[in-house]
C-alpha cells in the first residue's frame, strides 16, 4: 500500500496518521506500507522536512521514500521497490476493495 503526502502542504502530512490508521483498520492481513513524500522538486515551497517523514515511517515500521514527478529516477526507484515487495508476497492486483472518500476521509483508498 502506498500513502502519499505533499511536502509543500502541512495538512497533507498531518493526514498521514489518519490514513495509516484507516488502512490498518480496514486491512485484514499484514501488508507492506510505503510512505511517499511528493513534490520534492519544489524546494522553496517545501514545508515538511525529509526528517519528519523518515521519523514517522520508522516509528510506524513502514517504508519511506521521497519522489518528484520531474525526476524519473526517484519515481522508478519507488515503483521497483513496490513491485519487488508485491512479487515477494504474491499479491494479486485483481483482488481489491474500493473504499469511498466520504466514508474514510481520504482522496481514494485502494485496498489490495
Amino acid at each position: 500500500m502506498v500513502i502519499v503526502y505533499d511536502t509543500t502542504e502541512k495538512k497533507s502530512f498531518k493526514d498521514v496518521e489518519v490514513w495509516l490508521n484507516n488502512l490498518r483498520r480496514l486491512i485484514q492481513k499484514d501488508v507492506e506500507v510505503f510512505l511517499v513524500g511528493s513534490k520534492i522538486d519544489l524546494k522553496k515551497e517545501r514545508v515538511i522536512a525529509k526528517r519528519l517523514g523518515m521519523q514517522f515511517a520508522n516509528k510506524n515500521l513502514i517504508h519511506f521514500q521521497e519522489v518528484s514527478a520531474t525526476d524519473i529516477v526517484s519515481t522508478d526507484s519507488l515503483l521497483n521497490k513496490i513491485t519487488s515487495y508485491a512479487l515477494k508476497e504474491n499479491t494479486s492486483m485483481m483482488d481489491y476493495k474500493d473504499v469511498s472518500e466520504k466514508e474514510h476521509g481520504c482522496v481514494r483508498c485502494l485496498i489490495l
